[in-house]
């Protein structure tokens, strides 16, 4: 609860500095970073016990999460196992073996060559009338 309480201490403080600045014609990026910087300040400097008691519910948090024992994972499969299961199963290989994919597309023709007849890729393209 102290966490929140310093939290909103600090949020109330960085509003009212922006406030006072956006009053006073800072605008920008320069009014967040100075309304930051001065919510900051007054907030360690006037409420220094808030920021104790929210440190100290940190610090106690964090050392019952380091005595408290370490969370075995669920024994079974892991996830490796069943994505190469499944990858097994749909394209119907009995073991992974590395393979080379080919990436470059079908049906394409290099610079200076012809595609060849009744490709999707000629049957679009509009052919120059012979004169």
């Amino acid at each position: 609860m102290s966490i929140l309480k310093y939290t909103a201490i600090r949020i109330v403080l960085i509003a009212g500095f922006a406030g006072v600045f956006y009053l006073l014609g800072m605008r920008s990026y320069l009014l967040a970073f100075v309304a930051i910087i001065c919510g900051a300040m007054a907030g360690f400097i006037f409420f220094p016990r808030q920021g104790q008691e929210a440190a100290g519910s940190v610090e106690s948090l964090v050392s019952k999460r380091e005595h408290e024992p370490a969370k075995k994972p669920a024994s079974g499969p892991s996830d490796e196992d069943i994505e190469d299961e499944i990858i097994d199963e749909t394209t119907g290989r009995e073991s992974r073996s590395a393979e080379v994919v080919n990436l470059e597309p079908t049906g394409t023709a290099e610079a200076g060559t012809q595609m060849p007849e009744g490709d999707a890729a000629t049957e679009t393209q509009e052919r120059p009338e012979q004169r």
